[in-house]
């Protein structure tokens, strides 16, 4: 059984989109590993985003991705990464 991660971002928050998309992942027979509700602080979001830390708009991700609370998610199922990927496309 694979997993992954997902991050309800902020602007999906503020529109209150999170129980849409849970639903299509869920339509897709992913079952939903573990949630939490948490507000990403500065080290975390280096750590996590450590492979693009040297592009220019770096610090604008951080900086959104810290503005609002998010909900993290682990989705398991079979071949769920290239599966959410095609969900959520680029």
């Amino acid at each position: 059984m694979d997993r992954t991660l997902i991050i309800f971002k902020p602007d999906c928050m503020k529109k209150k989109l999170m129980g849409s998309v849970l639903s299509r992942f869920e339509a897709e027979g992913f079952s939903v590993a573990g949630c939490k509700m948490m507000q990403l602080d500065s080290d975390l979001l280096r750590t996590h985003y450590a492979h693009i830390a040297d592009l220019p708009f770096c610090p604008e991700i951080e900086a959104f991705m810290a503005s609002e609370p998010v909900v993290v998610m682990i989705l398991q199922g079979e071949d769920v990464i290239p599966k959410v990927r095609e969900l959520l496309g680029p």
